[in-house]
């Protein structure tokens, strides 16, 4: 939020509330680290290196036993151990990736599995 202009600033913090309401915030305590460095040895030794984030991502979903949600699954794909689903977004301006808001005054999705 901190690069939103000013024209879209309310709506990103007002989006941003609307997940914090339904989602946990989740710590990087040591059982994720010790996750994300056997995750972070995995890809390295099968040469598919991935985000940083990507990886404390995954080992966080991984750590508390979650699957990932997303749009776009090619940071997840093939990591051991780790569930990801992906979702749709009406959008099509976002090149195939779909959400589907059952609210727009809302703000709540359907996710697609």
């Amino acid at each position: 939020m901190a690069l939103a202009t000013s024209d879209h600033h309310a709506a990103r913090q007002a989006f941003v509330d609307d997940l914090l309401d339904v989602l946990p915030v989740l710590p990087y305590d040591l059982r994720v680290a010790e996750v994300h460095s056997n995750l972070l040895a995995a890809t390295r030794r099968a040469g598919r290196p991935r985000g940083a984030h990507d990886l404390i991502i995954a080992a966080t979903a991984a750590a508390s036993s979650r699957t990932i949600v997303t749009a776009d699954p090619s940071g997840f794909e093939g990591l051991p151990g780790i569930p990801v689903a992906t979702h749709k977004r009406l959008d099509s301006a976002t090149s195939g990736r779909e959400v589907y808001p059952i609210n727009d005054s809302e703000r709540r999705f359907r996710w697609n599995t």
